[in-house]
């Protein structure tokens, strides 16, 4: 009898153990299945209504603004509501499943030949006016801003699902980190196996057959550990720690324009590595897996810093000096970029044995440094910004809201990013503006976030 108990008292603290002792247990993983989902959803309807509308880079502005604005509402709204709510495990649950809704109902659209189709037949608009693009604008819009608004608030409702077991700043960078590489895994799947094996509308299908499982993962957790949060406690605080009036002013500053500049390089990196290896496609996956993986990266090393320096100021003008550098050097790079390809490959076909992987290997390998580099660093923006923001708090009760504010101006930069180098920079300064003005607003903000000197020391 002593033995059969001690074995179902083992059994119950391993079913319960994880989401009470160890919460980032529960909220990684279910991070980076949210991250993965996401992005993987933006990208098919990015195609879908790339083949409704018959232009691809009409689809790609309309679904990233679309996608871009609703996470920042969502970042903003869901925060504070999980300041408030008592089971944030519960909300992001329930959203996971909203955003599966959404997307069977793109798969009921794609099987009748788009979303926005029905609405076109019935009033017989012409491709192209004003009426044809507005209704693909509101019914595209719609269903990728709802579901992104749903998939926004994932950040901040994981990170007060953990509780105040760690510094905001560093719980926020790590499930940053985590949702960042489920991006990235995701961009991999969509456009290696998803599309090209399963189609567009099987792979809506499981995707939203996946997003489903997430949310209802997130519920059986949370019905299972219903007090996983800890009572609040002081922040730590030290008296020397403290935050200018002007740096308090630019920190909203310094996520826009972080935000704003990864998106506008993005698109400068991919129309330069398309001139370079004359492939849009293979260009594009390879900035974009290399542009995620640099985040998530830099979002675990800003957590990191953010938690081992007494002067986060400091640090982040340090960062955001680095970031001028580094897109300064992958000038430099890009600019030659074009010879040090076809010397390339005329070096692995000299050598007889020049395969497609050899060739891939080696383009990626040439990009590795001048886009994920920059793009680490400004991920590392995020958790020293945010530790910034939140620093003179002195509880927890408000870590959802801060988390939310910091990921919806970081949001808004994004949306910001592609329109602006798209009609903006690209056609005045070219590709080369693209990389010049983002190094001149970190710079910029650079300077604002320098600490002021201190007296006596």
């Amino acid at each position: 009898m002593p033995r059969g108990k001690s074995r179902s008292r083992f059994f119950r603290s391993l079913s319960l153990a994880p989401s009470i002792r160890h919460p980032f247990a529960v909220a990684g993983p279910l991070a980076f299945s949210a991250g993965l989902t996401a992005l993987v959803f933006e990208l098919l309807w990015i195609r879908l209504l790339g083949i409704e509308a018959g232009s691809p880079l009409l689809a790609f502005t309309l679904i990233l603004t679309c996608f871009m604005s609703g996470t920042a509402g969502g970042a903003l709204v869901l925060g504070r509501l999980a300041d408030t709510n008592g089971s944030p495990l519960r909300i992001f649950g329930l959203c996971q499943i909203g955003v599966s809704l959404l997307g069977a109902v793109s798969y009921l659209g794609a099987a009748s030949g788009g979303l926005a189709r029905p609405i076109l037949l019935h009033f017989n608009f012409e491709p192209g006016h004003l009426p044809f693009n507005m209704t693909l604008l509101s019914t595209h819009g719609f269903v990728s801003g709802a579901a992104a608004f749903m998939a926004g608030g994932s950040l901040p409702l994981l990170v007060k699902h953990v509780g105040p077991r760690s510094p905001l700043a560093g719980r926020a960078g790590t499930l940053a980190s985590v949702q960042a590489l489920g991006g990235a895994a995701g961009a991999l799947l969509c456009g290696l196996v998803l599309l090209p094996f399963a189609g567009l509308r099987l792979s809506l299908l499981v995707m939203s057959g996946l997003t489903v499982l997430t949310g209802l993962a997130a519920l059986l957790l949370r019905s299972r550990a219903p007090s996983a949060q800890l009572p609040e406690t002081p922040a730590p605080w030290s008296g020397s720690e403290s935050v200018s009036g002007p740096l308090r002013l630019a920190l909203p500053a310094v996520l826009l324009v972080s935000g704003m500049a990864l998106t506008i390089l993005e698109v400068a990196w991919t129309r330069l590595t398309t001139l370079s290896f004359g492939s849009s496609a293979q260009a594009s996956g390879v900035v974009l897996a290399l542009v995620i993986a640099g985040l998530g990266t830099g979002y675990a090393i800003g957590a990191r810093l953010s938690t081992e320096t007494r002067r986060p100021d400091r640090r982040l003008a340090w960062v955001l000096a680095a970031g001028t550098v580094s897109i300064l050097g992958g000038d430099f790079i890009f600019g030659r970029l074009p010879l040090v390809v076809t010397w390339i490959s005329g070096w692995l076909e000299a050598g007889g044995e020049s395969s497609w992987l050899q060739i891939s290997t080696a383009r990626f390998l040439v990009l590795l440094l001048p886009v994920s580099l920059p793009s680490l660093i400004l991920g590392a923006v995020y958790p020293l910004a945010l530790r910034l923001h939140s620093l003179e708090r002195r509880s927890s009760a408000c870590d959802g809201r801060d988390t939310g504010f910091a990921s919806a101006l970081s949001a808004i930069g994004n949306m910001a990013g592609p329109p602006l180098a798209y009609f903006g920079i690209m056609g005045s300064l070219g590709s080369r503006g693209c990389l010049l003005i983002p190094a001149f607003g970190l710079s910029l903000t650079a300077f604002l976030a320098m600490p002021e000197p201190r007296r006596g020391s």
